[in-house]
């Protein structure tokens, strides 16, 4: 991986910028094609729009401001003051509604899946087990099962 990724900034600091200057030549407005006088067209506008925009923000930075505080600040308060019921650490917070689930899926025969479901229901932690093995709507073939 880290020597991909040495690769690709080889590659983006020596050879894009050579081919960017040898594909990206500078032609005159009269020989652009009219795709390419169609698209700067848009572009334009679209840059047009975003400098209108922001010289909107800039003229009104303390309604910004608040527009930013209001969209951030309820989120915030809702997820810190209801119950963490679904969250990995809601144990901590509200133990009484906090409920494990896990979902394993295993390859074997029957005989193993059994030592499977007796080995996780001897742990204490394991409230209760369902085993199921065989062809359905998730396994695909007779030695697959979900536990």
């Amino acid at each position: 991986m880290a020597v991909s990724i040495l690769i690709s900034a080889v590659v983006s600091l020596t050879f894009t910028p050579m081919l960017c200057a040898k594909l990206l030549r500078h032609k005159p407005a009269a020989k652009q094609s009219r795709v390419f006088a169609a698209s700067e067209r848009v572009w334009q506008a679209i840059v047009a729009a975003y400098d209108r925009a922001l010289t909107v923000v800039l003229e009104h930075q303390r309604l910004t401001l608040l527009v930013a505080v209001g969209t951030l600040v309820p989120p915030y308060c809702c997820t810190s003051l209801c119950p963490r019921v679904l969250s990995a650490a809601g144990h901590r917070r509200d133990p009484g509604h906090h409920r494990g689930v896990a979902i394993d899926f295993v390859r074997g025969d029957a005989d193993r899946q059994q030592a499977l479901a007796q080995t996780l229901l001897a742990d204490p932690a394991v409230a209760s087990l369902s085993s199921f093995i065989g062809v359905d709507g998730i396994n695909t073939t007779l030695n697959s099962g979900a536990c």
